[in-house]
């Protein structure tokens, strides 16, 4: 059948990450495909995959949650993880926590790695509803399932590469939030002096979906709170030049820095 020529052609492409020609002969295997036939759920997984990768999320979730009653074992692992991520990135957090829980519950029975990410996800959809201790949880668990992985691969933590170490930056960060938000802040700035120092050796500090930009500032008012007013006044300079360097000087993040600066040096 066509359909199934243009379906492998699709898988070719995105195997190859040539992303727009393998959208390109999905699209055309689900023109079509009826809706009455087999294929179409595998069709709508394959456009909703496509769709998550293009970060084209509100697209995602349409054909992704027509493909979500039909999928089994480590594909549906995927679909999941895919639609609970993207109604995350489109701000519906219960809906995605409801998909990232499913994903995280086939995941931790087949693959570690794809199961830290839906802890690391749930994590923050769980700080986001204020849902701390939950968030603390699913956040510690990610930290100890990438601790794992790398004893099991015999790799020494100093000798990771920067993307790996780069990833227990935000791990070490979000625990460093959470902690922050349950009031507990000694603990707070460990673990964001560790995200810190792993960011610096790294060389960059910015990430789309990440914002650990924030760093100087949650550290500068940690240390505010626990009345370490010189640490507060250096953490808070480092914001500002970060936020000043990444966002401008008349952006809302910056000139907030700048308040929070102001006001301590004046106490």
């Amino acid at each position: 059948m066509i359909s199934n020529l243009y379906c492998m052609l699709g898988y070719s492409y995105l195997r190859a990450d040539e992303i727009k020609k393998s959208f390109y002969y999905f699209k055309k295997e689900f023109k079509i495909c009826s809706k009455s036939s087999t294929r179409f759920q595998s069709c709508c997984n394959n456009l909703g995959t496509l769709y998550f990768k293009l970060k084209q999320y509100d697209k995602a979730i349409y054909y992704l949650e027509q493909a979500s009653n039909s999928v089994y074992g480590i594909t549906a692992a995927h679909t999941y993880f895919s639609l609970g991520f993207a109604y995350y990135r489109t701000n519906q957090l219960e809906k995605g926590q409801k998909f990232l829980e499913k994903s995280l519950e086939i995941f931790l029975t087949m693959d570690n790695t794809c199961a830290m990410l839906s802890q690391y996800i749930l994590g923050r959809i769980c700080r986001h509803l204020k849902l701390y201790d939950k968030a603390l949880e699913y956040h510690e668990k990610a930290l100890d399932i990438k601790i794992k992985v790398l004893k099991d691969n015999l790799i020494n933590f100093n000798e990771c590469n920067p993307d790996i170490l780069y990833s227990f930056g935000f791990l070490y960060y979000d625990i460093g939030i959470t902690l922050q938000k349950k009031g507990e802040y000694e603990k707070s700035i460990y673990y964001h002096e560790k995200g810190l120092s792993i960011f610096c050796k790294t060389f960059y500090m910015y990430d789309e979906y990440i914002d650990h930009v924030d760093l100087y500032k949650s550290l500068g008012i940690a240390y505010e709170k626990i009345g370490n007013k010189s640490k507060a006044i250096e953490n808070y300079e480092n914001t500002i030049f970060e936020f000043h360097a990444i966002f401008g000087a008349n952006h809302k993040k910056t000139l907030s820095a700048i308040a929070k600066l102001k006001r301590i040096q004046e106490s």
